[in-house]
């Protein structure tokens, strides 16, 4: 969502912040002011943000409400639906909201959970 379909090789060259995530998590909602504002403040300098909606509920795996809550929430940078986790388990994640930052060569630099 938000964008052309994105290759992590394709981005390489950037610096990547991938943030799992998900619409009903309270602790995710918390950090997305600070994912936003990343956005909006580093995109122009070569950061490039992906959220990966990575359900917790049934609910939140229908792809009509993901589009809404992204457009609600007003997340402007790219959104994939990991609605079977293949992204969440190649990362190893275990709790949202994780995040990961990747340098420019793709290699991961920094993790944090909450």
């Amino acid at each position: 969502m938000n964008s052309e379909p994105l290759k992590l090789k394709d981005l390489r060259g950037h610096v990547v912040l991938i943030e799992f995530w998900t619409f009903g998590c309270i602790n995710c909602r918390y950090i997305l002011p600070s994912v936003k504002s990343w956005h909006d403040r580093y995109r122009d300098k070569g950061l490039t943000i992906i959220g990966v909606h990575s359900p917790e509920f049934d609910e939140e795996r229908d792809i009509e409400k993901l589009r809404r809550q992204v457009v609600s929430l007003g997340i402007r940078y790219p959104v994939v639906s990991d609605n079977d986790y293949q992204i969440w388990k190649a990362y190893e994640v275990e709790a949202w909201p994780t995040i990961f930052l990747l340098d420019k060569q793709g290699r991961i630099r920094w993790m944090r959970c909450w």
